[in-house]
């Protein structure tokens, strides 16, 4: 995956950033991970993404290119930067680094997917949502709980608050159109252009982020919802 320049170009700028705090040599980290990692190869692959599938076959196409996406982007965080030069120095090897993070957003990622998989949540509840008797998949036709009883204040705040915990306009747009306007995941799918199995997996894991949040569960529990 990397040349032995690359190499020593990663072990400069790694340096460079953790003993000077260069974010030039961040960003020159960043593209010698990004270039090496997300190249495509013969099979139009990256070797991340092969890494990936050869490790969890059953994983979507769209979720194995979050996966990588996630991997280099934690790969770059500065403190993980700070500590794998503190760890190694000169011995730091970008490859095994970078296989390191992967492995992480994998397990992430599976774990989402089996907690995406159970049944039905309190917040599931409190946001209108439950899964069909016969399926373990969010794909129902409709919310078929009430609507939440929040004024025009508290309701702008909970938006507000579900918008900076997803972080992702699209992710957003997924809830929005399946708790609020009451699509199923396929309409949903084809409203936004994107496939069913995406919009599926998107809506696993944004749930997944939300009943993590401090602050939406703080709301929950602040206007008794």
């Amino acid at each position: 995956m990397f040349g032995e320049e690359q190499k020593r170009q990663f072990r400069k700028a790694l340096e460079q950033f953790a003993l000077h705090n260069n974010e030039d040599a961040r960003d020159a980290v960043a593209t010698i991970l990004a270039q090496a990692a997300c190249s495509l190869g013969e099979q139009g692959a990256s070797p991340l993404e092969r890494l990936v599938r050869r490790r969890c076959p059953a994983i979507p196409g769209e979720t194995v290119e979050d996966i990588v996406q996630e991997t280099i982007v934690h790969a770059i965080e500065p403190e993980r930067l700070r500590r794998l030069w503190e760890n190694y120095r000169d011995e730091a090897d970008p490859e095994i680094y970078l296989c390191t993070v992967l492995r992480g957003r994998i397990s992430k990622a599976l774990d989402a997917r089996k907690r995406a998989a159970q049944r039905e949540t309190p917040l599931e509840t409190e946001l209108g949502l439950e899964p069909e008797a016969e399926e373990d998949e969010w794909d129902v036709p409709a919310p078929t709980h009430p609507a939440l009883a929040l004024n025009s204040y508290a309701r702008t705040q909970l938006y507000q608050i579900i918008k900076q915990c997803l972080n992702n306009d699209l992710d957003w747009q997924i809830l929005y159109l399946r708790a609020v306007e009451g699509l199923d995941l396929k309409q949903v799918a084809q409203l936004l252009c994107i496939s069913h199995d995406n919009a599926r997996q998107r809506f696993g894991y944004l749930m997944e982020k939300l009943r993590e949040c401090p602050e939406l569960v703080q709301f929950c529990q602040r206007n008794k919802v």
